[in-house]
């Protein structure tokens, strides 16, 4: 029984409310947290749910005492960015509290880095942000409250830029819908391809379709091959001109068995009446006048439409900037919802500078790596720090400068002999 059905089961919902919320729940979005956000139920009544579906304890963080060492040893990345609270550790093994137990990159992330198994606990998001407000004096490092509450000088954002795209069309949110990046993550960071010496899920589809045909959607293909899926399938609304895939990868998913459905495009998912994936409606398009990307536009062919049986679903259509960044800081985004940043990579908020894909949108590790260069020279300026790794700067026009961060005006030294 899903959680929706053994909430109305134990009246927590109407099963009106639960209907409403499976049409107004956001792609991955789980029915449970749209109901909280519709106000139908509490967080803990689903909470209570989890821990005796899932045997998993749930506590009241107040009443436990957490050692505070293991918490400072703890990642700060797992503490604020995933919200899990390490609580002791005991025989090898670490509690956690969390009010999310799926999340198993989190868990998997901190077993590998802290070098010890993982037992969780629930607990309140409530419950958890007052914890880490407590004992990190914020209540989730906003970028002001960075500047301001914790003392810094000085802030660097490097957040990357890997919120998922999704298609939003009707079916999105079924189970057997996920991104390249969950796909490829899950199989490689997080060894689910080593499942059952791993501990993490992930869907094995027999026929998978992957939408896009870009260097990520032919590494999902190759992937999912590799994983063992009796068909794989590259679903790209433009022809092969288009793809924006290296020549290269594309020729080598074709040999590995890759079978490309050119000129196609999804416009809904369909759902097999159990919440899952049975397959796709597409549409046949052709190629109309250029657009602003400079590739010809794909326009839909009428009456074109047709099923696609696959039970698994990978979207490989690029990446955004996480909208959450906007709504936690006062930071300047422009109109793709990135980080407004000038030359110096100085952006609207005095002593905040950024760079990488939160600032360009999605580009290479080497330019990013050197967005991080140019930012700490900025910073150091910003700061007053002479930095010698400039080697010379020239001045206004006056003949003044700087070598190795030192101005050309101090080198007033003379040769002395001690007698």
């Amino acid at each position: 029984m899903s959680i929706g059905e053994t909430l109305v089961q134990r009246k927590k919902i109407t099963a009106a409310q639960l209907k409403e919320a499976a049409a107004a729940r956001k792609p991955s979005e789980r029915i449970e947290h749209c109901l909280v956000r519709l106000g139908y139920i509490a967080e803990r009544d689903f909470l209570s749910v989890y821990s005796e579906q899932l045997s998993i304890p749930f506590v009241e963080l107040s009443e436990v005492s957490i050692d505070m060492d293991l918490l400072r040893q703890t990642p700060s990345k797992v503490v604020h960015r995933d919200r899990v609270i390490p609580i002791d550790r005991e025989n090898g093994t670490i509690r956690v509290a969390t009010s999310n137990p799926f999340n198993l990159y989190a868990f998997d992330e901190l077993r590998m880095l802290m070098g010890a198994k993982i037992e969780t606990v629930l607990a309140t998001s409530e419950e958890i942000s007052r914890v880490i407000k407590q004992h990190f004096g914020v209540g989730g490092d906003t970028i002001e409250q960075m500047i301001g509450e914790m003392g810094f000088h000085a802030v660097f954002v490097g957040v990357g830029a890997g919120y998922p795209t999704m298609l939003k069309i009707p079916g999105d949110s079924l189970n057997g819908v996920l991104s390249a990046n969950e796909l490829l993550t899950r199989c490689n960071l997080m060894r689910a391809r080593d499942f059952p010496d791993f501990d993490t899920p992930l869907p094995i589809g027999k026929r998978v379709a992957v939408v896009g045909a870009g260097n990520t959607a032919m590494d999902a293909m190759r992937v999912s091959i590799r994983l063992g899926a009796e068909k794989v399938y590259c679903i790209y609304r433009r022809s092969r001109t288009e793809a924006p895939a290296r020549a290269e990868e594309v020729h080598h998913a074709e040999q590995e068995g890759v079978e490309f459905h050119w000129l196609t495009n999804p416009v809904s998912v369909l759902d097999d009446g159990k919440g899952s994936v049975r397959g796709m409606r597409c549409v046949r398009m052709e190629l109309g006048e250029p657009d602003d990307s400079g590739r010809r536009r794909p326009v839909p062919v009428a009456g074109s439409e047709f099923d696609f049986e696959t039970d698994l679903i990978v979207y490989a259509i690029g990446t955004n900037a996480n909208p959450v960044m906007g709504q936690t800081s006062k930071l300047k985004l422009n109109q793709w919802g990135y980080i407004g940043a000038d030359e110096n990579l100085a952006t609207s908020v005095a002593g905040v500078f950024a760079g990488g894909d939160i600032v360009t949108g999605a580009a290479t590790v080497i330019e990013a790596m050197g967005a991080g260069r140019k930012a700490a020279r900025s910073m150091k300026a910003y700061l007053g720090i002479r930095d010698p790794a400039l080697t010379y700067i020239s001045g206004d026009g006056t003949g003044a400068g700087t070598l190795f961060g030192i101005d050309t005006r101090e080198r007033n030294f003379a040769r002395v002999r001690i007698a």
